[in-house]
């Protein structure tokens, strides 16, 4: 028979490490209270600033462009507004009706999930602007497509080669593709191109916005001017003026035209009106780089014209080479050099120094010398041909060296002057008569003004007389 005896039972130990004769309670869910934290929340430091976005709230998201926002997650999986079984605040007696749900209980949602996100925008992303250089090609421009297509359906079966996605290039087997959906639309027109980007273009070096001046420009400040052997120093390519260089084919730059048998007054520039001396280009540098002097060879004569520059710091002009020329056709021809001509030359000479001293049209007459000049040496060859740069003629006459600053003279043969050609000739030279004239009156009125101040000025000089006094100038002359 069993013992008869009370069983001890210890009670359960309190948190205070002391026994409590009250028993635990039961773990009832409590009801959670609107507008009213639990209290064992975590502290502000440990929430999230958006609950949406934390892993506790998954799978919930926060809102982008494309994404709506998710539904808030409910705090309980039990009917509302029980809370889950860690709260601590307990639901008032008439927060519940007679079908155990609160009185504002109005049920889930009738809606269902958010709708898919929507696709990005159809479009190509601008380009970011580039420098602009000399070496790029142009761009491509992509064609403004229209809504794109529907999404494409399965591949069917035996249908190759595989659609390609949505702007890729086309296939080129489309026959044996079956079935396939419609493609894209045709293209809209081509985009109009990117406006200029001035702000971003390539920086402009300091040599580029500088002025473009002329090398035969008549500036001293223009350019050096070389000493011959320098130019033979240094190796430099010498240019000639194009204004002295030979009549090109289809005149398409000024020139001079000019019979050597006159005086420079009747040169002409190929662009002046018919009765107008050249001077607008007399004082451009014949050469560039500048030099101070010059030497002209020509297959005309045998002797050579040697070129100074009027003004050293100027160098040669174009005005000193013809100048030069018109003095060397002025110069006398020995008996000894008209006997080194051969007789056939001997023969033009002699009709070229009778022509050029008679009444004909386009020949100086009378003004000339009577003796024989270098001018006759050139028979009807009399007309200015132009400069050139003939290096293997030069070392052929000049034996084998090529001297530097030697150019050939062109000879050109002379025609009858027509009737335009004498009344235009005849307007000049009278023109030139007329400035010689009022420039030798000048001349002449100065020289009478300035003896006339002198004597009206001058204190009378005064010499010894006989009687050892000093006389004036008057009895001098008595």
């Amino acid at each position: 028979m069993p013992p008869q005896y009370t069983p001890v039972i210890p009670p359960r130990p309190s948190p205070e490490g002391a026994t409590s004769p009250i028993p635990e309670p039961p773990v009832i869910p409590t009801l959670a209270v609107p507008g009213q934290q639990p209290p064992n929340s975590p502290p502000n430091w440990a929430r999230p600033g958006n609950p949406q976005a934390s892993p506790g709230a998954f799978p919930g998201f926060m809102g982008t462009p494309f994404v709506q926002q998710a539904m808030p997650m409910p705090g309980s999986y039990y009917v509302a507004p029980v809370a889950l079984p860690q709260g601590a605040t307990t639901p008032a007696a008439n927060a519940l009706g007679n079908d155990g749900l609160s009185a504002d209980w109005e049920g889930y949602p009738p809606t269902g999930h958010p709708a898919a996100a929507p696709g990005p925008a159809w479009g190509f992303p601008a380009a970011a602007g580039q420098y602009t250089t000399p070496y790029t090609q142009p761009m491509n421009f992509v064609p403004a497509w229209t809504t794109p297509a529907p999404a494409q359906g399965p591949v069917p079966f035996g249908a190759t080669p595989f659609m390609v996605p949505g702007g890729w290039g086309a296939t080129p087997f489309p026959a044996a593709a079956q079935q396939l959906p419609p493609g894209f639309p045709q293209p809209g027109p081509q985009q109009p191109p990117p406006q200029q980007q001035h702000g971003r273009q390539r920086p402009a070096r300091p040599t580029e916005n500088l002025p473009q001046i002329d090398k035969f420009a008549e500036d001293p400040r223009y350019g050096p001017v070389l000493e011959a052997f320098l130019v033979k120093v240094v190796e430099a390519k010498l240019e000639l003026n194009p204004l002295l260089l030979p009549p090109p084919d289809n005149l398409d730059r000024p020139y001079l035209k000019w019979n050597m048998l006159f005086p420079t007054a009747q040169c002409q520039k190929s662009t002046d009106p018919p009765i107008r001396s050249w001077s607008v280009g007399r004082g451009a540098p014949a050469t560039w780089p500048r030099v101070k002097s010059l030497r002209l060879i020509s297959r005309a004569f045998p002797w050579d014209i040697h070129v100074t520059a009027t003004d050293p710091e100027d160098g040669v002009t174009c005005g000193d080479v013809i100048d030069a020329i018109h003095e060397f056709m002025y110069g006398r021809v020995s008996n000894s050099q008209l006997n080194n001509a051969t007789p056939e030359h001997k023969r033009v000479i002699s009709q070229a120094f009778h022509h050029n001293r008679s009444t004909a049209y386009g020949v100086p007459g009378g003004k000339l010398m009577h003796t024989l000049l270098r001018c006759d040496w050139l028979g009807q060859h009399t007309m200015f041909g132009g400069i050139v740069q003939d290096k293997r003629y030069v070392e052929g006459v000049c034996g084998g060296a090529d001297l530097p600053c030697t150019f050939e003279l062109k000879c050109v043969q002379r025609y009858p002057m027509t009737a335009e050609e004498i009344r235009e000739h005849e307007a000049r030279e009278a023109e030139a008569e007329a400035q010689a004239a009022r420039s030798s009156r000048r001349r002449h009125s100065r020289t009478a003004s300035r003896a006339t101040s002198r004597a009206s000025t001058r204190p009378p000089s005064r010499a010894p007389s006989h009687n050892g006094e000093e006389a004036t100038e008057s009895e001098e002359l008595v």
